[in-house]
């Protein structure tokens, strides 16, 4: 169904939806936003409207997954966040600093859903070639080609880089792994 996960009620209906097909004890976030401008040309408006498409939907969607999950003592929840949170990137000041807050909700919430049997973890890909990213702005400004100039492993990330790590972290493998986001970027950062 679709959904703005930055709205509470499209969230509210999202989790009725879900429950109503048994419930959700897996939650993958990956919601973003991601303009590119230098920082003096950022309104305040586009700021709100980049930061609750990551952040914010990141906590309603923990909210309204996290009670099911308690009450059966099992979840997990796994956000993607960005390597960026680590290197910086110019003109991406929002969607940075958005990502930045993932990674802190995940080491904090982490610390309250523990003892129910639920772990939040997240993923920091670095750029990876996806339908969001094959916008003309990142070939325009070559941030594939500066990417791989940097990263250890010279390609192109791809979505199934990211399939092993999250495979692993909605595991039961996983069970004793929570709080943590690894960076998975071809060594980048």
């Amino acid at each position: 169904m679709r959904c703005d996960v930055s709205s509470p009620e499209d969230v509210a209906l999202l989790s009725r939806a879900v429950a109503d097909l048994g419930g959700a004890s897996i939650v993958i976030h990956n919601a973003a936003i991601f303009p590119i401008g230098p920082y003096e040309q950022i309104t305040f408006a586009e700021w709100r409207h980049v930061c609750p498409s990551t952040l914010d939907s990141m906590l309603l969607l923990a909210e309204a997954f996290l009670p099911s999950m308690r009450e059966q003592r099992w979840g997990r929840i796994v956000a993607i966040s960005s390597a960026m949170v680590h290197a910086g990137s110019p003109g991406a000041l929002h969607y940075v600093a958005s990502k930045g807050g993932i990674i802190g909700l995940i080491r904090s919430l982490a610390r309250e859903i523990g003892p129910y049997g639920v772990t939040i973890n997240g993923i920091a890909p670095g750029l990876i070639r996806s339908h969001g990213t094959s916008q003309a702005v990142h070939d325009e400004m070559n941030l594939f080609e500066t990417s791989i100039g940097v990263q250890a492993i010279k390609r192109t990330g791809q979505p199934e880089d990211l399939t092993g790590a999250l495979s692993y972290l909605v595991s039961d493998e996983a069970g004793f792994v929570t709080g943590q986001t690894w960076v998975v970027d071809g060594g980048y950062v």
